[in-house]
């Protein structure tokens, strides 16, 4: 089709009067050919820069699969010195030979072919801002394969030197399309005519067209575009363009100007590569975490799943009018935030609530010996006294109509909340489908275990019994929620902790924080059993597995990322960018150690 095309407008041109010489386009050769053949055997073609310089990322993006080290960023870089280049020589093939020779010897430190653009001759140290490390490239095969790459090039420098551009043509497509646009068949229609029109009056002569003219034909003269206009249309039709219209057309013409002005800084073309560069990552991002998408068995093919990023803490804004305290605290069957609940208790004000869970898991000997809750033939005894035991759905659904009755937004209140007792209470309320109801009534927590340690610094501990002894010479038995919520209470009132205070909010989060904790602690503690081999391995560390297995990733995922891009893949998974955080660690060296791990287990 666009053989024809051409064709068929510069033969037009030519029986108009227009005598075209010369067409930008592409390498391929049968448009040039046919217009030889059926228009004019002296026309000549000279190459679209902008396609030049894509077909020689194909050629880079090839050599990729052969060179680890040739990465997306070396290639970007390699494409900014052939711009460079290209741009030094126009119409200066003699250079374009010269600027070859450079393409393959400057970035690997040899500086013998480069001119007086090249900092490295005045000052050697000076580093390669836009390559990995900010030092040269090392690889020896990389470099031969991009000296035969551009040695080719050599047989096309008179080609190179006079290279044209089709940015104004694009130029033009965008600004007919607003006019007719492709998703619409107006090539149907008869206005597609004048909505072309209407496209060339407004390239040439700005938005003013509209109250300036009325177009009835457009006329090709020469090497310019002449419009002719009636000016009386408007009037006959009543359709005159008004004051509005006229102070629009001036605005969209000035706004074109001020866009046309600042596109041209230097500001705003290193804020457009910034941009590709963003839009490039993101865009391979996804096609390796989709990985093939269109090919026999690709629904076999697992993909890698979007990033989970570890939830920021939002503190509690409380407030007397609006908030109410209160103290909360768990017995379990042991010691990890898994364990099930054996008794749960609150006091809010001079108001109680406790009971006892009968649990569904067995008590460990270590947390029988402390809380002295035990289970005996069906029954639960505590301090060797049968007492009266609720199942974990009624014991939950208890405490909310407790805490729900003081019509205000609940803050709980417990030591060391943070780390056992919220988590554990969230997995009663999840296995009891809960969670929207206590999200309705409890607005978030406050540790008091953090509070104390700002407010008194510097004490030899900061457990429950040893604040209350020492700050308020209160004992009592520990290890009995009722006991312990009762005493927690005492001691925050007599201390005078104001909730609203700095050192109360920094030490308090939210309901929803404690939501999104909880779900990224799920995902770390389902994904890090398979990253154990990585560990033992010493390829990683303990903190690096868990920040991986939080993000959402597998062994299997880092091992897909690695084998559908080895020289990239593992760094744009684990630097994937959201916000002003990062998936996993933007670390190179941590990278860079999977990578070797992962290309010597493929060697194997």
């Amino acid at each position: 089709m666009e053989p024809d095309i051409v064709v068929e407008m510069v033969r037009e041109n030519n029986a108009k009067g227009i005598k075209t010489s010369t067409i930008i386009g592409d390498d391929d050769s049968t448009t040039i050919s046919r217009l030889k053949r059926e228009v004019d055997p002296q026309i000549e073609k000279l190459s679209d820069m902008n396609h030049v310089k894509k077909n020689l990322a194909n050629h880079l993006y090839t050599l990729q699969k052969i060179h680890r080290t040739l990465s997306v960023k070396v290639i970007r870089y390699i494409q900014k010195c052939w711009n460079y280049m290209i741009a030094q020589n126009v119409g200066n093939p003699d250079g374009v030979s010269v600027g070859l020779d450079a393409m393959s010897k400057h970035p690997f430190g040899d500086h013998s072919s480069c001119g007086d653009w090249c900092a490295h001759i005045k000052n050697p140290n000076t580093k390669f801002k836009s390559l990995p490390y900010g030092k040269c490239l090392t690889d020896q095969g990389l470099q031969t394969s991009l000296s035969e790459l551009f040695s080719r090039y050599k047989d096309h420098c008179q080609k190179l030197a006079e290279m044209g551009s089709t940015q104004a043509n694009e130029s033009l497509n965008m600004t007919i399309s607003s006019k007719a646009p492709k998703r619409y068949h107006f090539s149907g229609s008869a206005s597609l005519n004048y909505r072309v029109a209407a496209g060339v009056a407004q390239k040439n002569i700005g938005h003013g067209y509209i109250t300036k003219f009325t177009m009835l034909n457009v006329k090709v003269r020469t090497s310019e575009l002449h419009l002719l206009f009636n000016q009386q249309v408007n009037t006959r039709t009543g359709l005159s363009p008004g004051v509005y219209t006229h102070k629009i057309s001036l605005l969209r013409d000035l706004q074109h100007r001020k866009r046309k002005a600042i596109a041209n800084t230097r500001q705003a073309k290193r804020k457009r590569i910034e941009l590709k560069a963003r839009k490039l990552q993101s865009n391979a991002l996804h096609e390796k975490r989709e990985g093939t998408t269109y090919s026999s068995e690709v629904g076999l093919v697992e993909q890698i799943p979007s990033p989970r990023y570890m939830p920021s803490r939002d503190p509690v804004e409380f407030s007397p009018e609006t908030h109410i305290p209160a103290y909360f605290d768990l017995e379990t069957t042991g010691l990890g935030r898994t364990s099930h609940i054996t008794q749960m208790a609150a006091v809010v004000g001079k108001e109680e609530f406790s009971c006892f869970v009968f649990p569904r898991e067995q008590i460990s000997k270590e947390a029988s010996r402390l809380t002295g809750i035990t289970i005996k033939n069906g029954k639960m005894y505590h301090l060797n006294k049968e007492v009266e035991a609720k199942t974990i759905s009624v014991a939950v659904q208890s405490l909310l109509n407790f805490l729900s009755k003081f019509e205000k937004k609940v803050l709980i209140v417990g030591h060391n909340v943070q780390l056992f007792d919220c988590p554990v209470f969230l997995n009663s309320l999840y296995s009891c489908n809960r969670i929207k109801d206590a999200s309705e009534i409890v607005d978030g927590f406050l540790d008091t275990l953090s509070l104390f340690k700002l407010i008194k610094p510097g004490l030899s501990s900061y457990r429950q019994e040893y604040l209350c002894n020492s700050l308020i010479s209160l004992s009592y038995d520990a290890h009995d929620a009722r006991g312990d919520v009762v005493a927690l209470q005492k001691l925050v009132e007599q201390q005078g902790v104001r909730f609203d205070s700095t050192e109360a909010k920094s030490s308090s989060f939210t309901f929803q924080y404690a939501i999104d904790s909880h779900a990224y602690s799920k995902e770390v503690n389902a994904n890090l059993p398979s990253l154990q081999i990585l560990i033992s391995q010493k390829v990683i560390s303990v903190g690096m597995a868990k920040k991986i297995a939080g993000s959402g990733l597998k062994y299997e995922h880092l091992l897909q990322a690695f084998k559908r891009n080895q020289t990239e893949g593992l760094f744009d998974l684990c630097q994937e960018q959201y916000k002003s955080s990062v998936r996993v660690t933007k670390s190179k060296k941590v990278i860079e150690k999977m990578i070797n791990y992962f290309a010597k287990l493929s060697e194997s």
